[in-house]
């Protein structure tokens, strides 16, 4: 779970580097990172250290829902300025 975690911090961390390939991405004013584990089977909890574990069959259910809870799950943020995303 804590490789889930440095994974989608890593995303974070490298946007940055990638823009150039992504030119829609350089116009956005900030980028939220959610880390989440899809699993095959529903775990017996739901969450890991506010990661979502959610099972694959409930994904689009998570994804509708996403909006109303993002505060209470693990995020990485990063806002771009002058295209540059600033972490």
């Amino acid at each position: 779970m804590e490789a889930q975690i440095e994974r989608a911090k890593a995303v974070t961390e490298s946007l940055e580097l990638h823009t150039r390939y992504m030119p829609q991405v350089s116009e956005w004013q900030r980028i939220l990172i959610v880390p989440i584990v899809i699993t095959l089977v529903p775990a017996p909890f739901k969450f890991y250290k506010s990661v979502p574990i959610v099972p694959v069959l409930k994904l689009q259910h998570f994804l509708n829902e996403l909006p109303a809870h993002i505060y209470e799950i693990k995020t990485f943020q990063g806002k771009f300025k002058n295209k540059r995303l600033n972490l």
